[in-house]
């Protein structure tokens, strides 16, 4: 099946007025199920945008085909165990820092 990936990001203007602006459209021509379809675009705006995460860069998601649109967010849950590059490393380090201090 057919999808067409959109990746925006929301913003609030100066007046405060919402507004979510599209940072980039995917295609991806073979995907088994809906959340396949979601797997591979998260994994390919990540490789053509050279980002390590892309929900640090788009807010959401929407996923298109001929017979259905699906708007993904990711949860608080995924959010919180994403593996953010150098992160745990980091907190790692402060963590000693304290237990010595």
């Amino acid at each position: 099946m057919r999808w067409r990936a959109n990746f925006f990001k929301d913003l609030v203007n100066s007046e405060g007025r919402a507004s979510s602006s599209l940072q980039r459209s995917i295609e991806i021509s073979r995907a088994k199920n809906i959340d396949h379809a979601v797997k591979v675009a998260k994994r390919r705006y990540e490789r053509i945008c050279h980002v390590p995460i892309w929900s640090l860069y788009a807010d959401w998601l929407e996923l298109e085909s001929k017979e259905q649109r699906i708007l993904y967010r990711p949860t608080h849950d995924e959010i919180a165990s994403t593996h953010i590059p150098d992160r745990d490393d980091e907190v790692g380090r402060n963590a000693r820092r304290g237990l010595q201090n």
